[in-house]
């Protein structure tokens, strides 16, 4: 058969009259690319006479199981290898039929289907599709990247990332290797975290001094979204944190709380300067933090008098609505003439009711209703005790439920204050 096909190859051969016909005009179908594909088709002589000829393939993927064609008919077995394409490829080519009837081409068109992720938002066929399932759920995003089938949504232009994928992809279950992977394919910008004060100040009032540490509380935002995994690094003997890094379970939406301690015993003395510091291979935040003591607030005057402070405060109180003062001064000023009242002793109902109102602004409303409480306590006692009467009783009540509506911030609570007051 051999020295038949190189005679056929050669020209030396005897064409017959007679023609072949073969049962399809074209091979063409759909596969997925792990899957392969076997068929065949019938080649036989137009008058039923005996045909000598070799068959063969433009594509080596197109393996021909029959690479010989006798007699008056021969069916003709193929074999596609679909384990060596690409999702997305489509090969194309012909199976040729050269014998002593003619020669004749059978074109054939293998389109191997995208590589289907299956997902919960549905097929995953490319890195756009891949993209918006890690913006919605990233740890189902990293499980796929991991996944022995992900390859498959390489193809077309996307086929370039193949390379950088086996590197990325090494160290299993890895998530900042996604986030860099999704960064160096441009397919997302790096998470920011930011803190809209710029600085971090607070001040050490009154009772807090009573405490080892007293809390605070920083409002952490960030832009973006994939890998959250931020390390926290303090620079400052006075400045205490129980968390070590921040990660996606402490951010709701794009805001997280991060609670602070100060200890007030290295803060009695005056002002005191450090920083937080919150850093990942990607991204790092530096935060400023100044806590302001005893010594900062008062200076070096002396303690004053009751009648004076109040004159004070009230000063400070008018020329901040005026808008003859800021917000910070007027906050600072108030908070130093309140510690100076708590520093004069006694029970007095209004210390804590200013102390509490400050506390309100500095966003620390538990602190400020536990004060609030003690205040009406006093008031209660003093009342009974015969201290408070008249006018006097019926301010002191009027200014604690005026307080209480500030903290309580409920409009039910409000007008059940109201009501009290009038």
């Amino acid at each position: 058969m051999r020295d038949i096909v190189s005679n056929i190859l050669n020209g030396n051969y005897i064409q017959s009259s007679s023609a072949l016909n073969y049962s399809v005009a074209k091979v063409e179908t759909d596969l997925s690319y792990d899957c392969d594909y076997e068929g065949s088709f019938r080649v036989y002589t137009t008058d039923g006479s005996a045909m000598q000829g070799w068959v063969v393939s433009s594509d080596q993927r197109m393996e021909i199981l029959t690479p010989e064609v006798t007699g008056a008919e021969t069916e003709v077995g193929y074999h596609f290898h679909a384990d060596l394409c690409k999702p997305g490829d489509e090969i194309k080519g012909q199976i040729s039929i050269i014998s002593d009837h003619g020669e004749y081409s059978i074109p054939f068109d293998i389109r191997i289907e995208p590589g289907d992720l299956p997902s919960s938002m549905g097929p995953i066929r490319n890195l756009f599709n891949f993209v918006n399932l890690a913006k919605s759920n990233w740890e189902e995003a990293l499980e796929l990247f991991y996944s022995p089938n992900f390859r498959r949504i390489f193809c077309g232009t996307d086929e370039y990332y193949n390379g950088l994928y086996s590197c990325l992809s090494a160290n299993a279950k890895n998530p900042r290797n996604l986030e860099e992977f999704l960064l160096c394919t441009g397919k997302k910008s790096r998470v920011q975290y930011y803190y809209e004060k710029k600085v971090f100040e607070t001040s050490i009032i009154g009772v807090e001094y009573s405490e080892k540490l007293v809390e605070r509380e920083l409002e952490i935002m960030r832009s973006g979204w994939g890998y959250t995994d931020i390390d926290i690094e303090i620079d400052g003997d006075f400045i205490l944190t129980r968390r070590e890094n921040l990660c996606e379970n402490d951010f709701t939406g794009n805001f997280c709380l991060l609670k602070i301690f100060i200890d007030t015993e290295k803060c009695s003395k005056g002002r005191r300067e450090g920083r937080i510091v919150l850093r990942n291979s990607f991204t790092r935040l530096e935060i400023p933090v100044i806590v302001k003591g005893r010594t900062e607030l008062f200076g070096s005057r002396k303690v004053r008098t009751r009648s004076l402070l109040m004159e004070q405060m009230t000063r400070d109180y008018i020329m901040n609505g005026l808008g003859l003062m800021d917000d910070k001064e007027w906050f600072d000023r108030t908070g130093a003439c309140v510690e100076q009242l708590s520093s004069l002793g006694g029970d007095d109902p209004y210390v804590r009711l200013f102390k509490a109102r400050l506390l309100c602004i500095d966003g620390r409303p538990n602190e400020a209703s536990w004060l609030v409480d003690q205040a009406a306590d006093i008031i209660e006692h003093e009342e009974k005790a015969g201290k408070l009467l008249g006018e006097k009783l019926l301010v002191a009540y009027a200014y604690h439920w005026l307080i209480a509506s500030m903290v309580k911030q409920d409009k039910d609570f409000t007008k059940l204050a109201a009501s009290k007051v009038e």
